[in-house]
């Protein structure tokens, strides 16, 4: 047996969890008290704050971003309610363990996946591989924008978009947890209502395009 608790909920094997396990208001508290960067910033900064963030980047990148998009947003990060978060320099770090054959050997990309499916499954949404990419885009821009901020010495940010990166830093606003997860969740609430109108809108075009 393998027992996992969350907020609201509790498994006694987390590995055999459905969709059904996955609960916003779980992902929201959980994102809302998990520090960027492992805590090394020099506030108190959270995922739940770098998601909303990055929701709002999407709109650099596209003039007009739909609700499913911005809800993907705001989830990119969403897994790490269930299994925590590995950094990107530590997950590369084992990748380059493992081409070197060393005793390291296991697929995050899998592992991450997994769950990211889970959570997609659970709010019914599906995204191609150059929305995901857009996604990418707008975390990588504030994974800039919060190096800029916090590790300013020594953080080299993209030339190119400097100006702009600058321009950001100002909306990071460190908010205490139960700030954020109840602006989170608000968001979420606001953003998710208007994709499933968007949902029952396109199903009824369908139907009537059927129909004629």
């Amino acid at each position: 047996m393998n027992p996992f608790w969350t907020y609201t909920q509790f498994t006694e094997t987390l590995e055999d969890a459905s969709f059904s396990f996955v609960s916003i208001i779980d992902i929201a508290h959980s994102l809302s008290q998990t520090c960027r960067f492992l805590g090394h910033p020099p506030f108190f900064y959270s995922v739940a704050e770098h998601s909303l963030l990055v929701m709002k980047a999407m709109d650099l990148f596209k003039t007009e971003i739909t609700p499913r998009l911005k809800l993907g947003a705001l989830l990119h990060d969403a897994e790490e309610c269930y299994v925590g978060d590995i950094i990107r320099p530590v997950r590369r770090w084992l990748k380059e363990q493992d081409s070197r054959n060393l005793s390291c050997s296991f697929d995050l990309s899998w592992f991450y996946h997994h769950f990211t499916k889970m959570i997609h499954k659970r709010f019914e949404l599906s995204y191609t591989i150059p929305e995901l990419r857009m996604i990418t885009m707008a975390d990588d821009f504030l994974l800039d924008v919060e190096g800029s901020k916090f590790f300013a010495e020594t953080w080299i940010s993209k030339e190119h978009q400097r100006t702009l990166i600058q321009s950001w830093k100002d909306l990071i606003k460190y908010y205490e947890p139960k700030k954020v997860e109840q602006l989170y969740l608000k968001e979420f609430e606001h953003v998710y209502k208007r994709y499933v109108a968007e949902r029952k809108m396109a199903a009824r075009t369908d139907q009537g395009s059927v129909s004629s």
